[in-house]
């Protein structure tokens, strides 16, 4: 699907050292995952502007974020981890959420911004419990030169600070979600104090 699967890392402060990790630790990490309407509609082959309440499409999406648990859980075995990724909560981030050029962007504002849906966000996990939240959209685009002439399309760009509680978010091509492991990529970079997510056999370059 693309010809090199690319992530993004973002230390939120530079300033602070990484701590020692421990990568032996049956410890229940929280997931929330969220999905733009574009993702939605995406999925069952809709128009940007589908029906967001059509079951169908809620269904195919969920049962993604269901499916990225498994293989972040398989993942953690097959690297000799036992910390255990639970899905608290799956979900539509909003129905008039609209996905920006560079959704990597939305990282900072999951953090502070105060729109509504950015604010639910945060509402949400504190609801809900959620260590992480990883959010699935259409598209990202990265862009490459600063100049927006040199866009590539990225996998998933997520926070990579341990030991702090605003690095929980990460955002998710939905078409590398699940087989490519990338939920499961940027959930182990962001999580861990916890682990360190270093050994597991991701099937592209990272």
């Amino acid at each position: 699907m693309f010809n090199e699967v690319r992530h993004l890392q973002i230390d939120i402060d530079n300033n602070m050292a990484h701590p020692q990790r421990n990568v032996q630790t049956d410890a229940v990490i929280d997931i929330m995952c969220l999905y733009t309407p574009e993702a939605l509609c995406d999925e069952n082959g809709k128009k940007a502007d589908c029906d967001t309440t059509d079951e169908t499409s809620i269904g195919m999406m969920d049962d993604k974020c269901e499916l990225a648990m498994e293989e972040t859980n398989t993942a953690f075995r097959e690297s000799g981890v036992t910390t255990t990724a639970n899905l608290v909560y799956k979900g539509l981030i909003s129905d008039d959420f609209i996905e920006e050029r560079y959704m990597c962007s939305a990282l900072s504002k999951m953090r502070y911004n105060n729109e509504s849906y950015y604010k639910e966000v945060r509402d949400l996990r504190e609801q809900h419990g959620a260590d992480l939240v990883t959010l699935l959209t259409k598209q990202i685009l990265y862009d490459y030169d600063n100049k927006q002439t040199d866009d590539k399309r990225l996998c998933g760009c997520g926070d990579m600070f341990a030991n702090h509680p605003l690095a929980a978010f990460s955002v998710v091509d939905k078409n590398c979600a699940t087989g490519y492991y990338s939920v499961a990529h940027e959930i182990g970079k962001s999580s861990f104090q916890i682990i360190q997510f270093v050994s597991y056999p991701h099937p592209v370059n990272r």
